[in-house]
């Protein structure tokens, strides 16, 4: 059954009541509390009756315990009596301030000051009693206590007024709380009878209220419901008139105000209807194109996808907690994981375990905006395939932004073969440098060892011609040799003490008679502030000094060259010395400026014709001035000279050791003239001589190395692998070992390690003996040759060519026995450094200018040495010939270069410059590890032969007519 509108507002305005009713017990339930509030109130005023009570039985024992103590004999009585009364006047104090607290929440004036009026009591009480009472009854005097103790006594007297007080105070109290609580219950009484009146009287006031507006409400809300039926239909013309002035009235306004907004808002329908339609057709169009733009983001994805993946080098994305979320084909194939598979995983599993935690924390660095030396630049790292082996990887990374977030993107190269064709270039470089040194080695000896001979006029001029060209080439094979270190990166100084004005002077004196020879002047200019003794590479910055004074030298006509050393900056540690060449030459354009520090490159001199060189000299000083810590520069002008400039950063020496430096620096000069004005033609190896070991492969070298001995004063025995090394000391005692690095069977590495292996076992068998000194001869000047002598075990480093004045000096340091011949190698070494460049080149068979420089070295009364040579090559030939085929038939790379290097110096000794180039390839061949192609060349090589043995039948044909 459905109840009308009008039931439903009774039984609201019903639920009404009885809420109000239920509101009316609460009120009564609230009144009764505020009785037990009220009986709370009284019994606090209980409370402080029973604080008098006990104020009241606290005074009591007090006044009994006096008494006791009055009448006790015993002192430890007595004593116990008076903690028992401080106690309790204690408690009596206590007592009294709370019962004053209690009074003063209460407000009771009177109750407070009856309480006062008992304190006055009680302290005249308690100064009797201490006071008076207790220091007489310890004292005891008897009749004074009975005195003041008997009923009508002071402290009898005082005891009583304290305790009427308290007992008018009690009985207040009690007629205070009383009185509260037949108050509380009148109260009570009063609100009950008025809040049920009110209650009653407010529930016939809501009947009979809801009686009358519920039939109101009915008949309204019936008119409403009509209209808003009509206005369901669709009619919005609908309008209500009730004039009730009530709300009522109100709601049929805004019904009416609602059918108007609804007739408003059905014309505004009406009119976005149509625009709607308008829209609609308009995003047709725009939902078509961008369909075409989503397949054209497709095409484009697409086509990104097909070029990412037909380069080589891994492109691969990851966010910034380093996830992958792009993978192209490349770094499929290089890392071996599928797209699949990797994408959503973390980016640091495609690097080595060591490697991780630092990419990673270069990532958070990076996506923070922190410098990041990942971020921007090309860095060498290592990868982790899918197999887990390593590799060397090349990785560029950039950073992208979405929205908020950070991403990585790199591009990444697998460069395990760029860094096999390093390693080959390096070999090669090395390769290069053994092949360059070997001849140079015999040329240069050749040529030291015939000057420091009785030569006719014409002899000597041919004789230091050769030696200068030797000198130059050996220059341009330096240069070429340092450019390529530095461009490997591979140079590295070499720091040592040493004495600044030693290097200038030094650099200046090796052209100086040149600059005479043209008539120029040579100066050195050192400022006294400038530090004599420094730390550094005297090398290196020699190097540069003698590329610059050189330069000045050969571009000056008249005038003057002037070296100067100035004090740029210093500190306590180091100093800063700027160096200057200056010269009074043509001068440089500034065009010519611009580019004369780069590789390759002369400066134009019209006027003299070109000087020669290879145009590395300079880039090679920039490239050491920049190693140095320094920088470099020109100031020039056509007509005016030159001014080459440079800074170099030094250590400076402990104030204790750098005079030392400077003393060692002059007696190294003064041991080096040792042996002035003896005759070379007298230097032969006396008897009791020093025996020097020399290790050579090499025919040629050991011949060159032989002479060199003896112009020195050394007997030497010559063996030509390692293990014949180790047999010659065991059998002989020597002074030094010259000992060749590249030897068949056993190199001189290995040789070098036995040697120390077997004099540490014969140091524990006989103790004190000194190690032989082992000296390094190569022809591969690379860098870290010498550390890997010494690691070896060898003690020091002799570079091929092999000087006379080299060798001398490597021999005092070891040995300790020098010759006169040092000083010829010391002057034709200076000759060989002011000579201008010449060259010597052949097409032919056999260069005749070897054969010259062989012809040279023949001594008046000894066997012809060129014909010995050419019968050792003719006799060595074929066996040599038939080793290489032997090898190259069974695939032995190894034995195919080193034959071949060995054939290789026999035929450069004689000449056979055709054969020497076979060998040298062969070479190649066997040290890349292949004998692919060895075959053809000893065809070749049989053809060269030939044609070598025709020309030197020839030569001594003419030789043997002349």
């Amino acid at each position: 059954m459905k109840l009308g509108l009008r039931h439903k507002l009774l039984i609201a305005v019903q639920v009404y009541l009885v809420l109000l009713a239920c509101v009316g017990l609460m009120g009564l339930h609230a009144a009764q509390v505020s009785i037990d509030r009220l009986h709370v109130v009284a019994e606090h005023h209980l409370r402080e009756v029973s604080l008098v009570g006990d104020i009241a039985s606290a005074v009591g024992v007090i006044h009994a315990v006096s008494l006791l103590h009055a009448l006790s004999d015993s002192a430890e009585a007595r004593q116990g009596y008076e903690e028992q009364i401080a106690q309790m006047e204690s408690r009596v104090e206590a007592l009294m301030e709370e019962f004053l607290r209690s009074e003063a929440l209460l407000g009771d004036h009177d109750d407070i000051e009856r309480m006062e009026a008992f304190r006055l009591a009680w302290n005249e009480f308690v100064q009797i009693q201490d006071g008076r009472f207790l220091p007489l009854s310890r004292e005891a005097r008897s009749r004074e206590v009975f005195a003041l103790g008997q009923p009508n006594g002071l402290l009898e007297q005082a005891y009583r007024d304290a305790t009427a007080k308290l007992v008018s105070l009690r009985a207040s109290l009690k007629s205070g709380a009383a009185e509260q609580l037949r108050d509380a219950e009148q109260d009570f009484s009063r609100n009950r009878d008025s809040l049920l009146w009110t209650v009653v009287l407010t529930v016939c006031f809501g009947i009979s209220f809801g009686l009358v507006h519920s039939v109101k409400l009915a008949r309204a809300v019936r008119a409403v419901s009509r209209a808003a039926g009509r206005v369901a239909d669709g009619d919005f013309t609908q309008r209500l008139r009730v004039r009730t002035g009530d709300e009522i009235e109100s709601l049929a306004n805004s019904f009416n105000v609602m059918t108007e907004n609804l007739q408003v808002m059905a014309e505004t329908l009406n009119e976005q209807l149509r625009q709607v339609e308008t829209a609609n057709r308009a995003l047709e169009a725009e939902v078509i194109e961008r369909r075409r733009a989503e397949v054209a983001v497709r095409e484009s994805e697409a086509r990104f996808r097909s070029v990412t993946d037909s380069v080589n080098e891994a492109i691969i994305s990851a966010d910034s907690r380093g996830t992958i979320i792009f993978w192209n084909r490349g770094a499929q194939t290089i890392f071996g994981h599928r797209e699949e598979d990797i994408l959503g995983k973390p980016s640091t599993l495609l690097l080595p375990e060591r490697y991780r935690h630092a990419f990673q924390a270069a990532l958070e660095r990076a996506e923070l905006a922190d410098p990041c030396e990942f971020i921007g630049k090309p860095i060498d790292q290592y990868g982790l395939r899918k197999d887990q082996t390593e590799f060397p990887l090349e990785l560029s990374l950039a950073t992208w932004t979405r929205g908020e977030e950070t991403f990585f993107s790199g591009i990444i190269r697998d460069v395990t073969e760029r860094r096999e064709v390093d390693r080959m270039k390096n070999e090669f470089i090395a390769m290069v440098s053994h092949e360059l040194r070997t001849p140079m080695n015999s040329v240069i000896g050749m040529a030291d060892l015939l000057l420091s001979t009785d030569l006719a006029p014409h002899q000597l001029e041919y004789t230091q011609a050769l030696q200068r060209s030797s000198a130059v080439l050996l220059g341009v094979i330096n240069d070429i040799l340092d450019f390529s270190k530095i461009e490997a990166g591979k140079l590295d100084l070499d720091i040592n003490d040493f004495d600044l004005r030693d290097v200038v002077e030094d650099a200046a004196a090796l052209v100086n008679e040149q600059a005479h020879g043209k008539g120029l002047e040579i100066a050195c200019s050192i400022r006294p502030d400038v530090p004599g003794g420094l730390r550094g590479d005297p090398s290196r910055l020699r190097q540069v000094l003698l590329n610059l004074v050189d330069n000045a030298v050969r571009f000056t006509r008249t005038g003057a060259v002037v070296v100067r050393a100035v004090l740029a900056e210093q500190t306590h540690e180091a100093a800063v010395v700027r160096f200057e060449v200056v010269d009074t030459g043509i001068g440089i354009t500034a065009e010519e400026q611009g580019r004369l520090f780069q590789p390759f490159t002369q400066a134009g001199r019209p006027s003299l014709g070109r000087l020669g060189g290879t145009g590395l000299g300079l880039a090679i000083c920039k490239r050491l001035v920049e190693l140095m810590g320094g920088e470099i520069g020109v100031e020039s002008a056509p007509g005016h000279g030159t001014t080459f400039w440079f800074t170099v950063r030094f250590e400076k020496q402990p104030a204790s050791t750098a005079p030392l430096a400077a003393d060692a620096a002059r007696a190294s000069r003064q041991e080096w003239r040792y042996g002035l004005g003896r005759d070379p033609a007298s230097m032969g190896p006396p008897p009791g001589a020093p025996r020097v070991l020399v290790a050579e492969d090499s025919p040629m070298s050991r011949h060159v190395a032989l002479e060199m001995l003896r112009r020195l004063g050394f007997r030497a025995d010559v063996v030509d692998n390692g293990y014949a090394v180790l047999e010659a000391l065991s059998s002989r005692s020597y002074r030094a070992v010259l000992m060749d690095c590249q030897m068949p069977e056993l190199d001189g590495f290995r040789a070098a390690a036995e040697i120390r292996r077997h004099e540490a076992r014969e140091s524990a068998v006989v103790p004190g003996q000194a190690p032989i000194p082992i000296i390094a001869m190569t022809a591969s000047a690379m860098q870290g040759d010498r550390e890997r002598c010494l690691a070896a075990g060898m003690n020091d480093y002799l570079p091929k060519p092999i000087r006379l004045h080299e060798l001398a000096a490597m021999l005092g340091r070891w040995v300790g026995a020098l010759d006169a011949a040092v000083l010829a190698a010391e002057q034709s070494d200076h000759t060989a450094a002011r000579t201008p460049p010449s060259a010597h080149a052949s097409g032919e068979a056999i260069d005749a200018s070897a054969l010259a420089n062989l012809r040279r070295l023949q001594r008046a009364g000894q066997p012809d040495l060129v014909e010995a040579l050419i019968a050792l090559f003719r006799e060595d030939a074929p066996q040599l010939v038939a080793a290489l085929r032997a090898a190259a038939h069974r695939k032995d790379a190894e034995a195919l270069w080193r034959i071949a290097h060995d054939f290789k110096a026999d035929s450069a000794t004689v000449g056979a410059c055709e054969v020497e180039w076979v060998c040298a390839a062969l070479e190649r061949l066997g040290r890349r590890g292949t004998t692919f192609g060895a075959l053809e060349l000893l065809e070749l090589l049989d053809t060269s032969l030939g044609r070598a043995r025709a020309a030197l039948d020839m030569a001594g044909s003419a030789r043997g007519k002349a």
